[in-house]
């Protein structure tokens, strides 16, 4: 919790507090969270810093097959793949337990050494291999993040895109249910709540 704490005071919570209640407070904090802070400087590893929190609490929203669960040897891997903006945003959770497995960040600038992952981030460096990198994991579980302009549109699943709402910045993002669900994995009814419905 540490890792959430962390960002907590440049947070500006906007819900109900009965959809407080109804969702993990972690999530709900990183998806109402503003950066007004960082806008000084516009500090690009803090937007990353938040942008790995979403990521983290990400796994308590989507259910993966049962499969994975039975041969992933007692890991979740997040894969960062390309150029890494996140510094040490995910030292605090690599290694640590999640839902009785370990959790273990692996960044490289090789997709194929990433094929295992739970969840991947394409960081924008690698936005020329898109298109490849999206076949290359069509219909294999991997819950596919980014931040690059038109993601979900590509087939990507969650794609983050900041918002300027009365002066401040905030992270919101897209979901592609359907490349999820043709993924086999399935993206809980509160996070799709969350997501801007894509066009």
């Amino acid at each position: 919790m540490k890792f959430i704490m962390s960002i907590i005071d440049k947070i500006i919570v906007v819900v109900s507090h009965s959809l407080w209640r109804g969702i993990m407070a972690g999530l709900l904090i990183c998806t109402m969270t503003s950066y007004g802070a960082l806008q000084e400087n516009r500090n690009t590893y803090g937007i990353h810093k938040i942008q790995a929190a979403f990521i983290y609490n990400f796994i308590d929203f989507v259910k993966w097959p049962d499969h994975l669960n039975k041969n992933s040897g007692g890991q979740i891997t997040i894969g960062i793949l390309g150029s890494d903006n996140f510094g040490n945003a995910f030292d605090e959770v690599d290694g640590t337990t999640v839902h009785g497995k370990t959790l273990k960040i692996r960044k490289s600038d090789r997709l194929e050494e990433l094929l295992n992952c739970w969840i991947l981030f394409v960081a924008s460096s690698e936005s020329r291999q898109l298109e490849n990198i999206l076949k290359s994991v069509a219909g294999k579980p991997i819950l596919t993040v980014s931040d690059m302009e038109e993601f979900t549109r590509h087939g990507g699943m969650i794609q983050f895109y900041p918002v300027e709402i009365n002066g401040e910045v905030k992270i919101r993002f897209d979901v592609n249910k359907q490349r999820a669900d043709q993924s086999g994995l399935t993206i809980s009814y509160q996070l799709l709540s969350l997501a801007r419905p894509r066009p």
